[in-house]
């Protein structure tokens, strides 16, 4: 997904002086969504990078074997 590099339109409400709250508009926001899921997939592949290895023919035993437990 490209992003574009620019500032998002933001605007702030008050509360007694205090910032409270950020309005944003609904295209910043689901671009800030995006921006989450993609840092939480990197996160995730990097931790699994560091786990050991199996082969495909294991991990479909494996998996079915959970299928078969859960039912």
């Amino acid at each position: 997904m490209k992003y574009e590099l620019r500032e998002p339109e933001v605007k702030y409400v008050t509360d007694k002086g205090k910032t409270s709250e950020v309005i944003l508009a609904i295209r910043d926001y689901k671009r800030l969504l995006q921006a989450m899921e993609d840092l939480r997939d990197i996160r995730s592949a990097d931790a699994r990078r560091s786990a050991p290895s199996i082969s495909y023919a294991t991990y479909r035993k494996k998996r079915i074997a959970r299928i078969k437990a859960s039912r």
